[in-house]
């Protein structure tokens, strides 16, 4: 029986590493592994140790919260997966009363 209870980070990892235009082997370097546990953890080959991952997300500049929360900001934000708009304004104006301002606008 096989678990998915860690979801994928490898992508995000990498996602996160090139739009800080750092390269494989200076993140290895900054965090005393080598090149090639930094290419295996982002394409999931291997999983990285809760150290390891601690000094990858310390030295890129996220939280780790922020690795396995919501998707990065390439999705439009308010934009649920199926692609439905799921922010608070959309929401309002669906509930608001005819003739009620809903953000400032009839």
């Amino acid at each position: 029986m096989a678990s998915s209870a860690v979801p994928p980070i490898g992508a995000r990892l990498r996602a996160e590493r090139r739009r800080r235009d750092v390269s494989v082997r200076g993140l290895a370097r900054e965090i005393g592994v080598s090149a090639s546990l930094i290419s295996q953890i982002e394409t999931e080959k291997s999983s990285p140790s809760v150290s390891t991952l601690y000094a990858i997300t310390t030295a890129l500049g996220i939280s780790i919260e922020d690795l396995f929360g919501d998707p990065p900001a390439d999705e439009p934000a308010g934009a649920a997966a199926d692609g439905v708009a799921t922010d608070e304004a959309s929401d309002d104006a669906a509930e608001a009363p005819d003739g009620a301002e809903v953000n400032g606008e009839r």
